[in-house]
């Protein structure tokens, strides 16, 4: 087997111009694949991280069963997490060790006002304590200007941006904040707006009107571009005030292995099922309104992935084929001299077959290179674009999966290695003396 090596790399050298045909066309192909790949992969971890840390879902989300039904949508605070409930999910999720941290929020909507405007709101309160665990360390700072609440006063909020500009607040002076996958830099960047305090008013359960005046301490990203125009984030305390209520809308909890997940959700389930409690633990993928919204981006991301890769894989095959035939056509001659000297059709092929996998193994090893050096560039590139349902610009960048490199590497290198024995079939099928004879 050592000859039949020996062989092919020396015919790589006395044939390097086509060799080198070879190579670029495998690389290009390489390069298309993997960097595609790694830009719809940098998008799925982007939506995960946003959905997980940034909006403070967690891995497990918790609410009433009937909460998301039409009945729960309608009239939420029937299906709402009691205080006594509460208090048993609580010892349940503190006797686990597989939790690293759990926070509970409250959703609320109504009418926010100033002096001159007025409009609907949908606002979160959420529990500042143990919200920041769920965050993590690259999204405590989620505010785009001013502050997150953990460093704000007790009766503060903060607004989504086009809720703030309706609102009158505004950027001073207005900025782009660049970000990337760790979140943004943690410095309080100025803003103003018209009124020092804006009016939220809610409905109670009991039907009254309630309405608490709250502090605009900073303005963020709600993430949907939809949610942006009315999205309110404030203590739960405030939540409860305005909502004159103990009960919450929902647990969210993250893991110490987020992998776990889906096997957690299931047994948490049965824990909390076998203690009585109507509520309903599911990881945030399978969730009715925030899984959906994935599942159905996720869903688009993959048609996309699927048709422009076989559109890629199409322009390599042709590309790759069309460079091997040329090169096991042009060396004809050659091969009627291997069989004069009594080689078999099996000899020969390998010479071609070995060859090939050869040339599609260096193409393969110039495209990695290229690929990481195009990553690293695009990386550090600070391009930002509109991301789909995204709110605010998200930034360019492509994710390394070795995964991908290997299969690349094993699907171009099989490609050359069945090009060349086709090739080389297809020439073994004349005569030796029409192979030698061959112009």
């Amino acid at each position: 087997m050592n000859l039949y090596f020996k062989i092919a790399y020396r015919n790589l050298r006395r044939h390097s111009r086509q060799s080198l045909a070879a190579i670029l066309s495998v690389a290009a192909g390489f390069v298309a694949l993997v960097l595609f790949e790694g830009y719809i992969e940098q998008s799925r971890r982007l939506i995960v991280i946003e959905t997980r840390q940034k909006m403070m879902f967690g891995d497990i989300n918790i609410e009433n069963e009937m909460a998301q039904t039409p009945d729960g949508r309608s009239m939420p605070w029937n299906f709402s997490i009691t205080p006594d409930q509460q208090g048993r999910l609580e010892k349940i999720l503190g006797e686990s060790d597989k939790i690293d941290a759990w926070a509970k929020s409250l959703r609320v909507d109504g009418l926010v006002a100033n002096d001159t405007t007025s409009t609907i709101f949908f606002g979160v309160g959420i529990d500042t304590k143990k919200a920041e665990a769920i965050r993590g360390k690259i999204w405590f700072w989620n505010a785009i200007y001013g502050v997150p609440l953990e460093m704000s006063p007790p009766n503060s909020v903060l607004l989504g941006q086009e809720l703030a500009r309706r609102m009158g607040c505004k950027p001073n002076p207005p900025i782009h904040v660049k970000r990337n996958m760790d979140g943004y830099e943690n410095v309080d960047r100025p803003f103003k707006c018209e009124a020092s305090l804006l009016q939220f008013s809610s409905a109670t359960p009991s039907g009254q009107i309630s309405a608490v005046n709250l502090n605009v301490t900073g303005l963020v990203d709600a993430g949907i571009k939809d949610l942006d125009s009315r999205w309110a984030l404030m203590s739960l305390e405030m939540a409860q005030s305005l909502a004159n209520t103990k009960s919450v809308s929902a647990y969210s909890v993250t893991l110490k292995d987020p992998s776990e997940s889906v096997s957690f959700a299931a047994e948490l389930q049965k824990t909390i099922a076998a203690s009585g409690l109507t509520l309903k633990a599911v990881e945030w993928r399978d969730h009715k309104i925030i899984g959906e919204i994935y599942r159905k981006v996720m869903s688009l991301l993959l048609v996309f992935k699927n048709f422009v890769v076989l559109i890629i894989l199409c322009i390599a095959v042709l590309s790759v084929l069309n460079t091997l035939i040329k090169i096991v056509k042009e060396r004809t001659r050659e091969t009627g001299t291997w069989r004069s000297l009594g080689y078999t059709h099996r000899h020969v092929t390998l010479f071609f077959v070995i060859e090939a996998a050869m040339l599609g193994l260096a193409g393969s090893i110039a495209g990695a290179v290229t690929s990481a050096l195009l990553t690293v560039a695009a990386n550090a590139s600070g391009i930002f674009y509109r991301g789909g349902l995204f709110a605010e610009s998200v930034p360019f960048s492509i994710a390394v999966v070795p995964f991908d490199y290997i299969l690349s590497t094993t699907l171009l290198v099989s490609l050359c290695a069945l090009g060349a024995y086709w090739a080389t079939r297809q020439t073994l099928k004349r005569k030796i003396s029409e192979n030698l004879i061959h112009t």
